[in-house]
């Protein structure tokens, strides 16, 4: 696809862009009202302090060279997968470009990928802490002091893997906290000819009751464990993308009145339903500080990934081909952030340029706004 054809798409649904971005925006919102005083709650609004003290710190309009869609730079980023929707969206899209690298890469050795998924017994009554406390207990349980696995990984050519950790919450069965785990395993040993034992879920099933058992969770019955061979991934990542699956959690939504944390999220925003806010807050306190992607060691070496990156280092990290196109000082900015006028600011700097952009501050200013006063007209233009 050409630059033009990309604009030319771009320019045909700008108007569903747009919505979304709307959409995004007030999600974000909702989620700093919900967790005051956490780092969402700052995220794209505290500017990244220059160098130099004698320089005034600016924020930067970008433009997307193939897009034209315009965001903001230089601001402070979260880096939290788990709570916003923004770092959510950079974190994982990185992400799937690994596993796009990974697919690509096992169809080249001719490894075999298998999605094998890890849950339990759960009711409404319980409280995610406990259940995410437990699960993860059963877990070292199962892949850490048990034989089986250990033992068991050799039986199937185990060559990698990847955990995803993941929640979602329904009115009749409560939280559901889940593992993905993608194992990566070779057909045959190389050195004596013989095939691997390709994986089972009732393999699986009997020592993972036992480690749920032992962790004080709900013994599963043989829902509890399952395995998708590789011909059925081969069909799912032609069809959505196996990377999609263990990555974009913050894009899935819920299944059969089975919601994700964003869900959540949209869900309240809408509504502004108490409940939701309750369950978010939940949700976050729980699972802040977690890796919600474990690889395994060495994973990324035997796959040209590079250097593994921290959720936040791909948050800060800017690889779009972009150009700067103006500066916003620091009291239209906080101009900007009183009057939440983020994306009207993007929809008319992609409209009409810095030309748009000071047209909308010249509105904003005639608003109530503590930050009126002492403000420089027109600076920069």
């Amino acid at each position: 696809m050409t630059r033009a054809e990309r604009r030319r798409d771009t320019r045909t649904g700008s108007k569903d862009i747009k919505e979304q971005r709307k959409k995004l925006w007030r999600i974000r919102r909702w989620v700093s009202k919900v967790l005051p005083g956490q780092r969402v709650a700052g995220c794209q609004k505290k500017v990244i302090p220059t160098r130099n003290q004698k320089d005034e710190t600016v924020v930067h309009i970008c433009k997307h060279k193939e897009t034209e869609s315009a965001f903001f730079a230089n601001l402070q980023q979260c880096g939290s997968v788990w709570a916003c929707i923004f770092c959510a969206m950079k974190i994982t899209e990185q992400r799937k470009l690994d596993m796009i690298k990974v697919r690509e890469k096992c169809r080249e050795l001719g490894l075999i990928p298998y999605m094998k998924t890890l849950t339990f017994r759960h009711n409404k009554r319980e409280k995610l802490s406990d259940l995410l406390r437990s699960f993860l207990r059963a877990l070292d349980y199962y892949y850490f002091n048990r034989p089986f696995w250990r033992n068991y990984k050799k039986t199937i050519g185990l060559k990698h893997f990847v955990k995803v950790l993941e929640v979602t919450w329904s009115e009749e069965n409560g939280w559901h906290v889940h593992l993905h785990m993608l194992l990566i395993c070779e057909p045959f040993d190389k050195t004596t000819g013989e095939f691997f034992h390709e994986p089972v879920a009732l393999d699986f099933l009997e020592p993972w009751q036992s480690a749920c058992g032992d962790a004080g969770l709900g013994v599963p019955d043989f829902h509890g464990v399952t395995i998708t061979s590789h011909d059925a991934v081969n069909t799912y990542i032609s069809k959505w993308g196996l990377e999609s699956e263990l990555t974009k959690q913050h894009t899935k939504k819920g299944r059969e009145g089975h919601y994700t944390p964003f869900d959540l999220a949209r869900i309240g925003e809408e509504t502004a339903k108490p409940l939701f806010g309750k369950l978010f807050s939940e949700y976050y306190y729980c699972f802040k500080g977690k890796r919600q992607m474990v690889r395994s060691k060495g994973f990324n070496e035997f796959f040209g990934l590079g250097k593994y990156k921290t959720d936040q280092e791909l948050a800060d990290e800017s690889i779009e081909p972009s150009e700067r196109i103006g500066v916003i000082h620091k009291d239209e900015w906080n101009l900007i952030k009183f009057h939440e006028a983020q994306e009207e600011i993007l929809e008319a700097v992609e409209l009409s340029g810095m030309v748009g952009f000071w047209d909308v501050i010249e509105v904003l200013r005639e608003c109530p706004c503590p930050f009126k006063q002492g403000m420089t007209k027109n600076r920069g233009s």
